[in-house]
């Protein structure tokens, strides 16, 4: 495997622990995430090779993108539309206490520039444990079979919304 699939692999899973940090398999059920309203949108294009698969990202500058994150850490991509498009939500972490693992996300109305770490899956809806799953991969091999691809997007958010388009780095 090329050392950029490797480190892409490394960044993508510490990213994904800013939001969902706490919330492992062990965790007694509690919720840990704050989840405020946002308005923030990003659609990514360029995703034509996995039409009704789904898709979550994570920014290097503690933004998250999906359709829906829950308070007990679930996730929820958003849908690759018949174009090759979709549209997600996207979230700011606005807190984080290091002591009781609260995290507290919102709205998200930004004019940045940020790199995203996006990754397809093949079912809607990851749950914590198994995001604890994709923590635990000794190597990217060794992903859980709902993990289908995972690629790089460059954004310039205006107001809070981005377009980009999707490079595909894994596999």
């Amino acid at each position: 495997m090329k050392k950029k699939n490797v480190l892409f692999f490394v960044v993508l899973v510490l990213s994904l622990a800013l939001v969902v940090v706490g919330c492992d398999s062990d965790s007694s059920g509690d919720d840990l995430i704050t989840v405020r309203q946002t308005n923030g949108r990003l659609t990514i294009n360029g995703l034509e090779d996995n039409i009704g698969e789904y898709v979550i990202a994570a920014g290097s500058d503690v933004l998250t993108a999906a359709a829906n994150i829950s308070s007990n850490g679930n996730m929820t991509g958003g849908q690759i539309s018949s174009s090759g498009s979709v549209t997600l939500n996207v979230w700011a972490i606005i807190s984080f206490n290091e002591t009781t693992g609260e995290t507290t996300i919102g709205n998200y109305n930004g004019n940045d520039t940020d790199e995203f770490l996006a990754f397809i899956t093949n079912k809607p809806t990851i749950t914590r444990e198994e995001i604890g799953a994709i923590f635990n991969a000794p190597n990217p091999e060794s992903l859980p079979s709902f993990f289908v691809a995972a690629g790089t997007i460059d954004v310039t958010f205006s107001g809070g919304i981005g377009t980009c388009t999707f490079i595909q780095t894994y596999p």
